[in-house]
């Protein structure tokens, strides 16, 4: 009973645009980061989608550890994603960056405004680097 109430504020708070944390491990990481591959000619847009297929039938951990062994040529990054931010018309690589050039507050402070729908924050956003 106590998981159906939970269940049920999680989509009461989502449809009122609330920013909820740990609602979804599987796309936290790769919001953050993407991993696009090349395995035999064929594009994936991350190593999960690549292990999902029932023609490899391989794991995530095997598609890692191919990528990075030269034995296996035709195992390939194509493209990383990392996020790129933009705070007060300023490019940033990292938080840390961000950080150390006194925006305001600490990493934490500086993800919060960042991730805040607040109109006082709209400057602060992230981006990829397509």
């Amino acid at each position: 009973m106590r998981r159906k109430k939970e269940k049920s504020v999680i989509k009461q708070k989502l449809a009122q645009s609330f920013l909820l944390y740990n609602i979804d491990k599987s796309t936290s990481f790769t919001r953050n980061y993407q991993r696009k591959i090349e395995i035999n000619g064929k594009i994936y847009s991350t190593i999960t989608e690549a292990a999902t297929d029932p023609n490899l039938g391989i794991s995530e951990t095997t598609i890692r550890r191919r990528l990075r062994d030269p034995k296996f040529p035709d195992y390939k990054d194509v493209k990383c994603l990392s996020p790129i931010y933009r705070i007060k018309n300023k490019l940033y690589k990292t938080l840390d960056e961000a950080e150390k050039d006194n925006v305001g507050g600490n990493r934490q402070t500086i993800k919060r405004r960042i991730n805040s729908v607040k109109p006082q924050w709209s400057e602060w956003q992230k981006l990829s680097d397509d």
